[in-house]
């Protein structure tokens, strides 16, 4: 059958029936899932999921970039250790924004002309990078906030086993390796021995989400890593928590050991909000990527609230939840420390 005599086309890539890739001199009726995400035109389909990738994109690089400051040059009343993790956190969730970024910045420069130009995106530098970006993220924003929880349990459970707490040196080990595992697990998809999988290609905006029915090359390494993983990266930081809690009902110090506590307390209960926060983005993740796995059907609208809004939004919420008190906190005790200026009387100001 001839392309003009052709009536109806059903195929599963929405690609085909685009208006610049289908028989322009036919009226054929084309039947095909469609992209969530991409449309014909865009990488990003609609003008809500652009404007909010684009907010969460500045809420993040300024975030981030103003805890950073204040951790590194600004604070100075909490100990080493925990500034040099909360830092390291902070850039993991700066590297998020860069990577929103540059998923913006694509959209707009294909814009009204994604659909011919999909192989030369995908296929590009930038979009490895991206994906490259996006998992390197993730999961060392993960393996920060394991660290963060397990500084506050060491602090919190042992206060007087001083050899049992993070120090400058071992925070930074730590953070080293951590850095070190979010890099190995980011590069082996573009290793030569695994470039076939084509992970950060999979889809437009690079992020090699494992949580629909469809199998790629490379599922298997990105769910082990999106979904196993961070299960049990998280179940971690419940058991630190709780664990936490637990400790600050039951234990009794000595009195002059009480304000001491009461700080390492209060840091412990401003990052139980970010663990919350974080736990309940991953769960739906999680929860979808293990009903894909065992064949159940997940909306194809929930990869686009996985990936557009639940992956991202953790990294631009994450300084706010836990420095913006710390900086106000900081800033009355700064007016606190000032001296008051005495009122001039009358025979001071008289000659």
């Amino acid at each position: 059958m001839s392309q003009r005599n052709l009536e109806h086309l059903v195929t599963d890539n929405f690609r085909l029936c685009c208006p610049n890739v289908k028989p322009s001199k036919t009226s054929m009726n084309c039947h095909a899932p469609f992209d969530e995400i991409s449309s014909c035109k865009d990488i990003l389909s609609n003008i809500f999921i652009r404007s909010f990738l684009w907010i969460v994109a500045v809420l993040t690089i300024i975030g981030n970039i103003g805890v950073i400051i204040f951790r590194v040059f600004l604070d100075n009343d909490v100990k080493t250790s925990f500034r040099i993790v909360i830092t390291c956190l902070s850039v993991s969730d700066f590297i998020m924004g860069i990577y929103l970024i540059i998923i913006g910045s694509a959209d707009v420069a294909y814009r009204d002309r994604y659909i011919l130009m999909e192989d030369q995106w995908k296929n590009s530098v930038y979009c490895q990078i991206a994906g490259f970006l996006c998992l390197l993220s993730s999961e060392t924003s993960a393996l920060f906030i394991l660290l963060v929880t397990l500084d506050r349990l060491m602090a919190i459970c042992f206060p007087f086993r001083k050899h049992l707490h993070f120090n400058g040196c071992s925070a930074t080990v730590a953070c080293i390796i951590v850095w070190l595992i979010g890099l190995t697990m980011a590069v082996v998809p573009i290793l030569p021995p695994f470039e076939h999988w084509r992970l950060y290609s999979q889809k437009s905006i690079g992020v090699p989400l494992p949580i629909t029915r469809i199998r790629f090359p490379g599922y298997d390494y990105a769910f082990s890593i999106f979904i196993l993983f961070n299960i049990v990266v998280f179940f971690l930081v419940a058991v630190g928590q709780a664990l936490i809690y637990v400790s600050i009902r039951l234990q009794e110090v000595p009195k002059e050991w009480r304000r001491h506590i009461r700080h390492d307390t209060a840091i412990a209960k401003r990052l139980t909000l970010v663990v919350l926060t974080d736990c309940l983005c991953w769960f739906p993740i999680t929860v979808m990527g293990l009903a894909a796995r065992a064949g159940k059907p997940v909306p194809g609208e929930m990869y686009v609230v996985a990936t557009v809004f639940l992956l991202p939004i953790n990294s631009a919420f994450n300084p706010f939840l836990y420095t913006l008190h710390a900086m106000m906190l900081a800033r009355q005790a700064r007016r606190k420390k000032r001296p008051r200026q005495k009122p001039i009387t009358s025979s001071q100001g008289s000659s």
